[in-house]
């Protein structure tokens, strides 16, 4: 249901995207989670600005529905796309 949640998130920021393959993945221990994502992002918007408003949006979302602290977002950029 996490990677479900932070997939959604993803394609909720303007000019990112789920990867099409393992798209997330999450780790609930101790209360908290970790979330790994594999994201695309529109050329030539700066990657690195995109994946902080990833990383935002799915920590927002994530503690919001799991009532959980978010640990650590970790974001592989695996495509960029025109």
């Amino acid at each position: 249901m996490v990677e479900k949640v932070a997939v959604q998130a993803v394609r909720e920021v303007p000019d990112a995207g789920p990867a099409r393959s393992r798209g997330a993945r999450a780790r609930m221990s101790g209360g908290g989670v970790t979330v790994r994502l594999r994201i695309v992002v529109r050329y030539p918007v700066p990657a690195g600005e995109v994946a902080d408003r990833v990383r935002a949006r799915v920590r927002e979302r994530v503690e919001w529905v799991t009532g959980g602290r978010v640990h650590y977002v970790d974001i592989e950029i695996a495509e960029l796309v025109r």
